[in-house]
Parts: structure tokens; C-alpha cells; sequence
């Protein structure tokens, strides 16, 4: 039985003003790419690649980047989500001020989600997005190269810019969100079993492997 490795792949350097734009994350992608079809060629895998780089990385087009192309991993698939580009943070709106101390929660950065009508991909709306892929039972990895990170190997005299946008301060009206109305209720209540979410969060979680290019401060 052939094993399938669905990708969905987001790199993004020539974001819109205001926010700055960014000079590797393309290379990022297109080097994952390689690597992939390298890598899979020899494991015997089929690979499904879905990739959205700069204008084309959207809110929408990473959303239904997981909805129409992660979700078809089924059971010992696996589907990998691999960001390049700015990470950053919003204001929390008051449904979700009890998981959020310092009232900020972490997002990604999309192509148009600072221009007007725009938003981040909030942290909530990717652990329900993995949710949704986990459905299925395949195996989940998620790969963050954003924010912070550090130069490794490059040219100390070359610019390196900190892949982490400005705060978002604008309020954000909670059906601007990706959950259903029926669901909204009880995802922003505190959750009373500790040991089904650890979080906090009445979110539906999905089993997954998450490899961050640094720690969430």
C-alpha cells in the first residue's frame, strides 16, 4: 500500500506595506521542495505538494491549503505544514482574555493580513486547522521557521532580518475567526478536564509533531 506525504508548503518574503519584507523564506520553501522530492523518491513515498509563496499565500489560501490539501492524509500518511515568514501578535479579544495573561495572542503573518479587511492566522485557528487534518489519523508534523531566528551559518557582515512583524492593536471581532458559530461557546469557556486539554483551551486539539525556530518569546 503506497504510503502519501501531503505538504503544504508557505514561504513569504514581498509582503504588502506595512509590514517589512523579508529575504529568505522563498529560498526556504524552494530547498524544503528539493529536499522533499529527494527524500521521497527514495522512501517510496508519492508525494502531494501544495505550495503558496508571497501574493499567493494568503489568510484564505493557507486555510484551505489545509482543508482541501492536508486533510486528504489519511491514516500512516503524513501531512507536513512547513511557514517561512513573519510571525507575530493581537490583541486577544475578551472571549479569550482568561487563556491569554498578557492579553496578546501569537500568530502567523499572511500575505494580506495587515491590509485593510486582513487578518494574522491566529494560534487558535492553526490548532483547530490541525484538528481537522488529525481527523483522519495520519501522522502531523508542523515546521515554524519564524521569528528570531538567528543567523546560523550566514555572513555575520550581511542584514539579517528578525522574522517578527509589529502587534496587531486593531480589536478583533470574534466571527472574524475561523470557527463555526456553534462552537464559539464552548471553545472560550475554561476547560474543567486537565488531562483531556492541558491548554486550558476547549479547542479540539490534533496529535502532532511541532518543530519552532525558537521559543514562543
Amino acid at each position: 500500500m503506497t504510503r502519501n506525504l501531503y505538504a503544504l508548503l508557505v514561504g513569504i518574503n514581498e509582503y504588502p506595506e506595512p509590514v517589512s519584507r523579508l529575504s529568505g523564506c522563498v529560498n526556504d520553501i524552494l530547498a524544503v521542495e528539493e529536499y522533499l522530492k529527494e527524500r521521497v523518491a527514495k522512501d517510496g513515498c508519492q508525494l502531494h505538494l501544495h505550495k503558496l509563496l508571497d501574493q499567493d499565500a494568503t489568510r484564505q489560501a493557507i486555510i484551505d491549503g489545509f482543508r482541501q490539501h492536508l486533510c486528504q492524509a489519511g491514516s500512516n500518511d503524513i501531512a507536513l505544514f512547513y511557514y517561512s515568514g513573519h510571525r507575530g501578535q493581537a490583541t486577544t479579544p475578551k472571549e479569550f482574555e482568561h487563556l491569554e495573561p498578557d492579553l496578546l495572542q501569537e500568530t502567523l503573518i499572511c500575505y494580506d493580513s495587515r491590509t485593510k479587511g486582513g487578518w494574522d492566522l491566529a494560534d487558535k485557528e492553526l490548532g483547530y486547522l490541525i484538528a481537522q487534518v488529525a481527523k483522519n489519523n495520519p501522522h502531523i508534523c508542523i515546521i515554524l521557521d519564524s521569528c528570531h531566528s538567528g543567523s546560523g551559518t550566514k555572513d555575520p557582515l550581511l542584514e539579517t532580518k528578525v522574522r517578527r512583524g509589529s502587534i496587531d492593536r486593531r480589536e478583533r471581532p470574534l466571527d472574524s475567526y475561523i470557527f463555526q458559530p456553534e462552537e464559539l461557546e464552548s471553545i472560550w469557556l475554561p476547560c474543567s478536564n486537565s488531562e483531556k486539554h492541558r491548554s486550558g483551551w476547549n479547542l479540539p486539539q490534533g496529535r502532532h509533531i511541532l518543530l519552532a525556530a525558537c521559543r514562543d518569546f
